[in-house]
């Protein structure tokens, strides 16, 4: 493991030496590569969403008056569930996608403007990780632990991305 990692950074150190060098493309060049690669990952990324709405459900959700907790508290749990599950559907493609245009942006020459379709949302795919953050500390926050626990027990078979707002009147809360 650490003989591999120490041929990973001699690479790592080396590369801008060797592109330096000639060796490699110039800075035209890697963004033109930066672009593509960003179109690649847009292009990953809308078939993963499509995938992944076409794959949510309606599920079955407990009611909050089958189990100790309050309608908010349950509310909170299948929000913070629903976002944790969409983002790990997404998460390969969402990953690529913001790194892409990350590149794009750093190797993007200063007066240039890109007008890659997609680009203006490379911000926004943080958001995404953060509405997640941000829906588990507001359960974590409100949901005491004991309660949390029961919840948790009644959501351990919803495992894929679903409907939230038809798995919610669905289930009668």
């Amino acid at each position: 493991m650490a003989a591999k990692f120490a041929k990973w950074l001699l690479f790592a150190l080396l590369s801008p030496s060797l592109a330096q060098a000639g060796q490699v493309s110039g800075p035209a060049d890697l963004f033109e590569l930066a672009k593509q690669n960003f179109a690649a990952a847009t292009a990953e990324l809308e078939l993963a969403l499509a995938q992944c709405q076409a794959a949510e459900q309606v599920v079955d959700l407990p009611r909050a008056d089958t189990i100790p907790a309050s309608k908010q508290d349950l509310l909170l749990a299948v929000n913070y569930h629903n976002t944790r599950l969409k983002n790990e559907c997404s998460g390969d493609a969402l990953r690529s996608f913001y790194v892409a245009g990350q590149i794009v942006r750093t190797l993007m020459p200063p007066e240039a403007e890109s007008d890659l379709p997609g680009f203006e949302l490379v911000d926004d795919a943080l958001e995404y990780w953060i509405g997640e953050i941000r829906a588990k500390a507001q359960y974590h926050d409100a949901v005491s632990p004991e309660r949390r626990a029961a919840i948790e027990a009644q959501l351990s078979g919803v495992t894929a991305p679903f409907d939230m707002i038809l798995s919610w009147e669905k289930s009668g809360n």
